[in-house]
């Protein structure tokens, strides 16, 4: 699994270069903006152990994981379908 996380970033970027779709600078813009705002709602959610700052960040950090996994998985059927 060390393996597969450490050839990650250049298969990606293998991937993605060869896409024939580019990233357009709104979606950048849309990202960044969208990455703030959720750094703000984690802040008025509260750190304390009562506020909801934490669960936000856990059900994130699910979200981010089950987004990859989906990511390798759509990654791995297109390269089936390649060959």
């Amino acid at each position: 699994m060390e393996a597969q996380i450490g050839a990650a970033p250049g298969y990606i970027a293998r991937f993605d270069a060869s896409s024939w779709l580019e990233e357009s600078k709104a979606r950048q813009a849309g990202a960044w903006a969208g990455e703030k705002l959720g750094r703000a709602l984690f802040t008025l959610a509260g750190n304390g152990p009562d506020g909801l700052g934490l669960l936000l960040v856990l059900e994130g950090l699910i979200m981010g994981v089950a987004g990859k996994r989906l990511l390798w998985r759509a990654l791995s059927a297109g390269e089936s379908a390649e060959t």
